[in-house]
């Protein structure tokens, strides 16, 4: 399983601006990416522009496995099992957290997907391993939720869905210490089995030591380089 990015072009249309110019990028499963760039670089444009949003006009090679998805609508890249994390997750008013994961799950797996008490008695374990409480699945998704809460509830939504790469974009802004080590703890896991592979961007050094990424690339002149974790340092928000 693997996220196999090639000449890949990205340009903001509206804005005229280009992100990425003819760059390329692999990610495996078992093996956690964590991409760093000086702010405004286009880390957050990159991650979605890999959902196939309109505003982002991409060229080149995008696959999941061997599905190319540069083409494919937003549901069907989806359902190819590439999740991406939102760097400021939107409230959806009068649709709980319980049936926004179950409408995503059902999407994604519609054959051979979990029983509906079996998904959510899941649902409810997860929601508990990453730090949120039961009531927050009857809530309105996001709506009203800290930070360090819609974080949580991205990895919740990661961890159902157990997709074959993850893209997440700041997911340790927000939380507490506490929270922060449990989180790379439950990320570092679940890579580990080998199914999964794992992008994060991250401006924490601290994160980023926790996760013990596999390597550390930089977004810089619309390209990718790997960089060392000696110089993460130069990469923290003010």
């Amino acid at each position: 399983m693997s996220l196999k990015i090639q000449n890949y072009s990205v340009a903001i249309t509206e804005l005229n601006r280009e992100i990425l110019t003819n760059a390329s990028l692999e990610v495996h499963a078992g093996e956690i990416i964590v991409l760093v760039g000086a702010n405004g670089s286009g880390k957050s444009s990159f991650a979605m522009s890999l959902l196939g949003i309109p505003e982002y006009h991409r060229l080149g090679s995008v696959k999941v496995d061997e599905t190319e998805t540069i083409d494919l609508e937003i549901d069907e890249i989806a359902r190819c099992r590439l999740f991406v994390s939102f760097q400021s997750p939107p409230e959806i008013e009068g649709v709980s957290l319980f049936d926004f994961i179950n409408s995503s799950y059902r999407s994604i797996h519609p054959k051979y997907g979990l029983s509906t008490f079996k998904l959510r008695k899941k649902i409810m374990e997860t929601a508990k391993q990453v730090g949120l409480n039961e009531s927050f699945l009857e809530r309105s998704t996001n709506q009203g939720f800290s930070g360090g809460e819609r974080r949580k509830s991205e990895v919740l939504q990661m961890l159902i869905l157990d997709p074959k790469v993850a893209v997440l974009d700041e997911v340790d802004s927000g939380l507490d210490i506490q929270s922060t080590h449990k989180i790379a703890t439950i990320l570092k896991d679940k890579v580990a089995e080998h199914t999964m592979g794992l992008v994060v961007i991250s401006h924490s050094p601290e994160f980023i030591r926790k996760l013990q990424p596999n390597r550390i690339v930089e977004l810089k002149d619309k390209q990718f380089s790997e960089v060392s974790i000696e110089d993460i340092e130069q990469f923290v928000e003010d």
